[in-house]
């Protein structure tokens, strides 16, 4: 995209185009991102946990990756 403005005064003259600013919008999608593990910090059961386990921590860790920049959400 080649974006240009121009001004305009109260009485309706109007200025010639500035020189262009090219911009190119990024629609491709990013690869998903991955959770790598889920670590239990607190209660009675600590550590890493296995895919199905159950954790009484109302704030476990997810470690995992994705693309820098990027905003990961979590859902339940």
């Amino acid at each position: 995209h080649a974006l240009t403005v121009t001004a305009t005064d109260p009485t309706g003259n109007t200025s010639a185009e500035s020189p262009p600013v090219n911009i190119v919008v990024d629609t491709t999608a990013p690869t998903a991102p991955s959770i790598g593990t889920v670590t239990d910090d607190a209660g009675s059961v600590t550590g890493t946990l296995t895919d199905g386990q159950t954790t009484d921590d109302t704030t476990p860790t997810l470690s995992g990756t994705g693309n820098a920049g990027d905003v990961i959400t979590v859902y339940d």
